[in-house]
């Protein structure tokens, strides 16, 4: 049985619509847009889910 993978970027992607959609606006500056990445890879990974970045 595979271990099941997400993009990392996609949960990020989901959660700043949720929060646009609720009216919170946020913007990130490069340096930050990493920092998310990187939280989103841990949230994936507690999840047992392997943060994977499909390819283009």
């Amino acid at each position: 049985m595979t271990e099941p993978t997400f993009d990392p970027w996609a949960v990020v992607t989901l959660v700043m619509q949720e929060l646009a959609r609720t009216g919170v606006k946020s913007r990130f500056t490069g340096q930050e847009t990493g920092a998310a990445k990187t939280a989103a890879d841990a949230l994936l990974t507690a999840f047992g889910v392997a943060p994977v970045t499909p390819p283009d």
